[in-house]
């Protein structure tokens, strides 16, 4: 499995900065983000408790790209262990992969999105707030249903 946080140093200070400090994230990795057909660039993707940032690699003054809640979140898909798609309610659809092709980071991500959407609603099932969640094979979402069924 790849390090915890494989974001370089000075990345990740920009994006504090941005954020600021009062903006917990609890997922950082390095992915390639899909920007046309068949065309990857490498991003930072950063998972808050309510919030998706997308992140260009480049240190600048705002290296925000997009900032997704959780709850503009029509769809998520991931039909690979390594890539994972989201899309909004206004059909903006976004595409991720990792950086290493064997890994359970796409999971995380997942798990991570279905739990946060169920502390913000914990009396409404995911599914309600999430119109479809589609994962090949399904048994990749059985850590995210566990952690659900404890809240």
């Amino acid at each position: 499995m790849a390090s915890v946080n494989n974001v370089p140093k000075d990345l990740q200070d920009a994006i504090r900065e941005h954020l600021g400090r009062r903006t917990k994230l609890y997922i950082k990795r390095m992915v390639k983000q899909e920007i046309k057909q068949e065309k990857w660039e490498n991003r930072v993707i950063a998972f808050s408790g309510t919030r998706l940032f997308v992140f260009n690699t480049k240190v600048s003054k705002s290296p925000q790209e997009h900032n997704i809640c959780y709850l503009d979140i029509q769809s998520i898909e991931s039909s690979q262990q390594n890539k994972l798609t989201v899309t909004t309610h206004d059909g903006k659809s976004y595409s991720f992969v990792t950086l290493e092709a064997e890994t359970d980071e796409i999971n995380h991500m997942i798990t991570h999105v279905g739990t946060s959407v169920k502390q913000i609603f914990p009396s409404f099932p995911v599914e309600r707030i999430i119109k479809q969640i589609e994962v090949h094979p399904p048994e990749r979402l059985k850590m995210m249903n566990d952690m659900v069924k404890t809240i």
